[in-house]
């Protein structure tokens, strides 16, 4: 799936979240001390932002690299406009633009922003500054709607309680989990990792990430941020970011218009189709693709499984399959060939991955049925792609539970981890199929009666990672089999609450290697909290070796802090056969 997401990396994460805090408001810092936006009152911002991104994935071998900048100047408007359930309503819209510039491969992504004047979105805002709804205009463009989720990402802040808090928050290039610190009004938020990178979800990412906010009277006073990002992939760079914000507040005014109306709910997550939804700029990307040339294209791939012009051409193939619907079964036909490599069916699947329409959806359904793909030996990786569909439809899920219920080549692993995967994204979503295909994995956990199948369900679980489900996962991290303690460690990694995050620390020092292993990755993913450090500290002196470098992964972010730096000196004291280890801790120790 990589070899199509990362062509459209900056345009799909820019607008790839409506939601920008994950898993829920966070209580405010005090009570009535949260951000507030009272009808009647607007606030009026200036921005500026610049962003440089550099995207060169290790899945596309010697495609060029991907280069998208961003150059923006504007005035933006925030109003209050009501309450809904808790959170205020506001509505933003766009004042005077000086610049609003999205160049992603030489293309411009915004077009004429003048002509999106007198647009508004609507924003549901919890006083801790999650934004839990957002609804456009109908028929709005699709890239006032980018330029929408883009600010979002920009300039959220998240408040907690007490002075120290940890969160996670959809960024520009994924999931990052920030550290904020509360001191006479004002906060900084300091990056401490990423749990996961959409451009490169495989990358080990290094982040230098800063913000100081001014708060005052309720609402965002001042907001600098800067944010260097580097990620690598298989031993080689894939991606560079660097992006530098400032969001200022010039004037608070009285405004009494209503509410914006005739407005359109955003489904959660669909951002990164957003652009798509615009005809004229699906025909820009497309830029006059045939069914034809497409088909030619592909049969020329059907044994490397890359294209001329790898990275271009995915993004045109996949505008044009989600403009023809015909085309798709065309394609489920190209991947069911006889002559056909393992390389190009998975290039094929892809591209219906990503296109992700009901008729795409369709057709990658019908090329897994098929005898020979059923044939290939890398038939489980090619029935992942299930699992990668931005949103399943109904028949998908279906057809998931299906082979979960009766698993053919893929093996009930497999089946599982899709089906998973699918009923949390749809779950999330507000879709009740998929919440109840969740619920029955649990239920399956629960009747489970060898280790073989908790293990099974455990990870399924973990892919879908519903919160409500965390009490039924916590008694496994003290199963009697390994594999077990190793699937529960891997089924707690997507929660956030204190409970699983005390058993992974229980995990990470258990006697075993590989749920000492799986404890540490689980963790690594949400970064290590300044709480956590001291346990950690006293596990560095037993950690079996080869799970040492995800230690050292948890504790870089704290090098300088008393914590961090606990951790890699309990490992520098120790006697070890891997001299690189030391040698990576006296380099963080000396880049300070």
């Amino acid at each position: 799936m990589r070899t199509l997401i990362l062509p459209l990396v900056v345009v799909a994460a820019l607008a790839a979240a409506l939601v920008v805090g994950r898993g829920g408001p966070s209580a405010p810092a005090a009570p009535d001390a949260g951000l507030r936006f009272p009808t009647g009152q607007a606030l009026r911002y200036r921005l500026v932002h610049t962003g440089h991104h550099r995207v060169a994935p290790t899945a596309l071998g010697s495609a060029p690299a991907i280069v998208a900048d961003a150059d923006l100047a504007l005035d933006v408007t925030l109003r209050g406009v009501g309450r809904v359930d808790g959170a205020w309503r506001v509505a933003l819209g766009f004042g005077a633009i000086e610049r609003a510039s999205l160049v992603v491969g030489g293309q411009d992504a915004l077009g004429d922003a003048a002509a999106w004047r007198g647009l508004e979105a609507t924003l549901d805002v919890a006083p801790s500054g999650a934004v839990q709804g957002v609804r456009f205009p109908a028929g709005a463009p699709a890239p006032f709607r980018t330029l929408v989720q883009l600010i979002l990402t920009e300039t959220q802040i998240r408040l907690g309680e007490g002075t120290t808090w940890t969160v996670p928050e959809t960024t520009q290039h994924g999931v990052a989990r920030s550290v904020y610190t509360q001191a006479d009004g004002h906060l900084t938020r300091t990056r401490a990792g990423y749990d996961r990178l959409q451009a490169v979800p495989d990358g080990e990412a290094e982040v230098d990430g800063r913000a100081t906010v001014t708060l005052e009277d309720g609402h965002v006073r001042r907001l600098a941020a800067e944010e260097t990002l580097r990620a690598r992939a298989a031993g080689r760079s894939a991606l560079e970011a660097r992006t530098e914000t400032r969001f200022e507040l010039v004037a608070v005014v009285a405004d009494e218009r209503p509410a914006p109306r005739g407005l359109v709910a955003a489904r959660l997550g669909e951002g990164a189709e957003v652009a798509d939804h615009d005809a004229r700029l699906l025909a820009d990307r497309i830029d006059g693709l045939t069914p034809e040339a497409l088909e030619a294209m592909l049969r020329g791939a059907a044994q490397s499984g890359r294209l001329p012009d790898h990275n271009r051409s995915l993004w045109r193939a996949v505008g044009l399959l989600r403009s023809d619907d015909g085309l798709c079964a065309s394609l489920a036909e190209l991947a069911a060939a006889a002559d056909a490599s393992s390389a190009g069916r998975g290039l094929v699947l892809d591209l219906l991955t990503s296109a992700g329409t009901p008729a795409a959806q369709a057709a990658l359904r019908d090329a897994l049925g098929a005898e020979s793909v059923r044939q290939d030996p890398k038939f489980p990786l090619l029935f992942q792609r299930l699992s990668l569909i931005t949103l399943p439809d109904a028949e998908t899920l279906a057809y998931l539970e299906a082979h979960y219920d009766a698993p053919g080549g893929e093996t009930l692993g497999a089946a599982a981890f899709a089906l998973g995967a699918a009923a949390g994204r749809t779950a999330r979503a507000g879709d009740a199929q998929g919440r109840a295909l969740a619920d029955r994995l649990l239920a399956d956990l629960e009747a489970a009666q060898t280790p073989d199948q908790q293990a099974v369900r455990l990870i399924a679980l973990g892919n879908a990672g519903l919160p409500d489900h965390q009490d039924a996962l916590l008694p496994f991290a003290r199963a009697e089999d390994p594999e077990v303690r190793r699937a529960a460690a891997a089924s707690l990694r997507k929660l956030e609450t204190p409970a699983a995050r005390a058993a992974l620390l229980e995990l990470a020092g258990d006697a075993e290697i590989r749920v000492q292993r799986r404890a540490l990755e689980s963790l690594g993913r949400q970064g290590a909290r300044p709480e956590e450090l001291a346990p950690l500290a006293r596990l560095a002196g037993t950690t079996a070796e080869p799970a040492l470098d995800l230690l050292v992964d948890l504790a870089a972010p704290h090098a300088q802090s008393p914590g961090g730096r606990a951790i890699l000196d309990a490992i520098l004291g120790r006697k070890l056969r891997d001299a690189r280890i030391k040698s990576r801790i006296r380099a963080l120790l000396g880049a300070g």
